[in-house]
């Protein structure tokens, strides 16, 4: 007989309530602390997009024109000379240049890994959250807000160029495209983007100048972007182009070819050539151009080369045409 006032329990058990209660306040403690490690997280990823802003301005204000950025965080520094920066680890951004009578300017956005966009521009040192817009130079639209928002809420792919920007001083692997002996290829400093970039100097003929790159493996029935920067000085005027070929897999054939080109006209200012193409069925391998077929170039003038991508996606909205 158990006496009066003692319950009958074993001191080693465990009162199923108490489990029940623990077991609760640990959930609730488990969810909340996701909630807050993922808020978090997600908050970090919005600072570095913000602060990658941050690094494109400093980089358009040290340029001595505002210039076009599409990049990844993997592709080459912004800005150039001694004033250039990295965006942030899975960074992505685009800014767009703009210039008309009343102005000229930019407006920039980047895509946070947490799939937040923010813009920014030219006019103020604020940052916004798409859809809402930043305040903007006299020279953007609200249309450009819209259609810069939807580029960079999709990043593209990596470059798949092997020294894309000449930053390692050399050419290599780039060869000589056309005729070498009516250009003479050399490494200059002064680099649209980063610290180097590739010249052509205009000799007798001065058709055929221009680089390219082969054997970089593609896949079949993936849309790839290339694009290329180009820089003309001197008297003549000439058209320079950015190029894809697609070959078959012992490449002895072309299966897909692509070209674009822009007027040079000779003013020393930057200016960018793109295309888009579809990886045929039969497509193992591209090779990359970035040239001038044009004979309008005069002994002595440059034609200088940069920032070269090739990469999946679609066309890149920074096409400067000069």
């Amino acid at each position: 007989m158990t006496p009066f006032g003692r319950h009958n329990r074993d001191t080693g058990a465990t009162d199923p309530i108490l489990v029940i209660a623990a077991v609760a306040v640990s959930l609730v403690l488990l969810v909340g602390g996701s909630y807050t490690v993922a808020a978090a997280l997600a908050s970090a990823k919005d600072a570095n997009a913000r602060q990658d802003l941050d690094r494109i301005a400093t980089a358009q204000e040290a340029a001595p024109a505002y210039f076009p950025v599409d990049a990844v965080s993997e592709d080459g520094q912004l800005g150039s000379g001694a004033m250039t920066t990295q965006l942030s680890s899975g960074g992505y951004a685009v800014a767009l240049p703009c210039t008309t009578p009343s102005g000229s300017g930019w407006v920039a956005a980047a895509r946070s890994q947490s799939g937040a966009v923010f813009l920014r521009s030219s006019v103020s040192p604020r940052t916004t959250t798409a859809p809402a817009s930043p305040p903007l130079p006299t020279c953007a639209t609200a249309a450009d807000v819209t259609a810069l928002t939807a580029q960079v809420r999709t990043p593209p792919g990596p470059n798949l160029l092997a020294n894309a920007g000449f930053e390692s001083g050399a050419r290599t692997p780039w060869g000589t495209n056309g005729d070498s002996t009516v250009f003479v290829p050399s490494i200059i400093s002064d680099a649209r983007v980063g610290s180097a970039a590739l010249r052509a100097t205009m000799a007798s003929g001065r058709n055929g100048a221009g680089v390219f790159q082969s054997w970089i493996p593609v896949t079949l029935g993936v849309t790839y972007v290339a694009s290329g920067a180009f820089r003309g000085t001197g008297t003549g005027t000439g058209v320079t182009a950015v190029g894809i070929e697609y070959w078959n897999a012992d490449h002895t054939g072309v299966v897909g070819y692509t070209r674009a080109g822009n007027p040079v006209t000779e003013s020393g200012r930057w200016c960018t050539s793109q295309v888009a193409l579809q990886a045929p069925a039969s497509a193992a391998t591209a090779t990359i151009l970035a040239y001038t077929n044009d004979a309008n170039w005069a002994v002595g003038d440059t034609l200088d080369i940069d920032d070269l991508r090739f990469r999946t996606g679609t066309t890149a909205m920074t096409a400067d045409k000069c």
